[in-house]
């Protein structure tokens, strides 16, 4: 039968070559090694390592980085004395005497009074300055998603501007500020509910719009519900 069939026999160790097999071993005592984590680590640090010095770009010192910046503090640009971090940023500073508080099961009214007492003076604060009236008399309420800006934006044009912000919904609020559309509940509150005097509930347009032109403009034409109808408007 092997005269007409090529029989082919196998080698006589199944053992992988001795390169491959030092490979693999040297890898067996690393049970945590990721497959080509070897090659990967080899491929960083001849990356690190420039093949032709003369063509790398040369860094700026850090030396040369300060003096930069002190001679130039009376710039427009300078990140240090021209920085617009602070206005793009909510300062509150918590009124608690530590870490953890007893309230004796719930937080106090007193507590609450003092936090927004502290929140409305560093507001003031930050708007010292500005002669623009156009928010006098106002208590704004921001309710959620406002397109196209952020809250910590709308607070500072509506303090700028004369006006005051509520961190809470109650009876003294006189705009409600949202992009989004109001639920079924709340239209029917707002609807059925009888307070002294409803809340305008309308889009962050109307805060940089009244802005911008110095006047409080029409709250219809802003609206988020039509109260009289119970539909939406925008949202």
């Amino acid at each position: 039968m092997d005269k007409y069939l090529a029989v082919s026999r196998p080698s006589a160790s199944s053992q992988a070559p001795k390169s491959e097999r030092t490979t693999c071993s040297s890898a067996r005592h690393h049970p945590y090694i990721r497959p080509g984590q070897v090659k990967e680590t080899s491929k960083i640090f001849e990356a690190r390592v420039p093949s032709n010095p003369s063509n790398t770009k040369s860094k700026v010192s850090g030396r040369k980085l300060t003096l930069a910046l002190l001679s130039s503090l009376k710039a427009e640009d300078n990140p240090i004395t021209h920085s617009k971090s602070y206005f793009t940023t909510e300062h509150i500073v918590s009124c608690s005497s530590g870490h953890q508080v007893n309230d004796a099961g719930g937080r106090s009214g007193a507590y609450v009074k003092e936090r927004n007492a502290r929140i409305e003076l560093q507001a003031l604060e930050r708007a010292q300055g500005s002669d623009i009236t156009v928010f006098r008399g106002l208590v704004i309420y921001i309710n959620g998603y406002c397109r196209g800006t952020t809250d910590t934006e709308l607070k500072r044009l509506v303090v700028s501007g004369g006006g005051k912000i509520s961190h809470s919904h109650h009876a003294g609020v006189t705009h409600i500020i949202t992009s989004m559309q109001l639920s079924a509940k709340k239209t029917e509150q707002f609807k059925n509910g009888k307070p002294r005097k409803p809340a305008h509930v309308v889009t962050p347009e109307w805060i940089k719009d009244s802005y911008e032109q110095r006047k409080r403009l029409q709250e219809w034409k802003y609206n988020v519900i039509d109260l009289k109808n119970d539909t939406h408007v925008s949202g």
